[in-house]
């Protein structure tokens, strides 16, 4: 075993919220990378069955530890609860990753997106994060060393129209994370964000669908293949 991976058996207890329906294919990718370092791995999201099933795999990539906790991350007591159930099994939370995303609101154009859907779509795409964030801060903080990381969406930097919602929801994202930064650096806690880019998940399969909007997004990129749930976790 490396020293890097020794520390992270050590220390590391990285904690993944992912999206509303079950881990999708790219963060199932994410947390097998952290496994892989012989972490101890929780991953909260709906879906009872996907959760039994990410949990075997992270288990079979090398995790000494791993659990799925059925949360509604737009509920408040409930993601303080799973955050208790964390801090009850280990004590304390070295790593928080905020994959959390629409899916299935906030992917209209402008004129088609009413109130009702802007709110459901910062619900779970900025206030997600802002939840889990505040749920695990006593844990981060009983830590050694911490690292927030939530993820954002290239859109906020190449816009596109049919996902106005979406896209601002996840740039609320960026400037959280900025401004949180400086709010938890004196605890020595990290916050940073990424941007995956063109990743065909469960949920965009139209990027390998419609040839045309595959050959759009491609010429847009300098590298002309679509990214691949691995280079995220990377």
């Amino acid at each position: 075993m490396s020293d890097i991976a020794k520390i992270m058996n050590e220390f590391n207890v990285p904690m993944l919220s992912a999206s509303e329906n079950g881990p999708t294919n790219a963060e199932i990718a994410m947390a097998q990378e952290i496994a892989r370092l012989r972490a101890r791995v929780a991953v909260l999201a709906r879906g009872r069955e996907a959760l039994d099933d990410t949990v075997s795999e992270l288990l079979n990539a090398g995790a000494t530890d791993a659990v799925g906790i059925p949360t509604d991350l737009t509920d408040r007591i409930g993601v303080d609860e799973s955050f208790a159930h964390v801090g009850e099994r280990w004590g304390e939370l070295n790593t928080l990753v905020n994959a959390a995303g629409p899916v299935d609101v906030g992917v209209n154009r402008f004129e088609d997106t009413d109130d009702d859907e802007w709110m459901a779509t910062f619900d779970i795409g900025t206030l997600s994060a802002v939840r889990c964030v505040r749920a695990a801060l006593p844990l981060l903080r009983a830590a050694e060393w911490a690292r927030i990381v939530n993820v954002s969406a290239h859109s906020t930097k190449r816009q596109s129209p049919e996902i106005v919602a979406y896209t601002a929801s996840k740039g609320a994202v960026l400037a959280m994370t900025r401004a949180m930064a400086r709010a938890l650096g004196e605890f020595g806690i990290t916050a940073n964000t990424i941007y995956p880019g063109n990743i065909p998940t469960e949920h965009f399969r139209m990027l390998t669908e419609n040839e045309d909007l595959a050959k759009q997004r491609l010429s847009l990129q300098s590298i002309k293949r679509f990214g691949t749930p691995k280079d995220l976790a990377n």
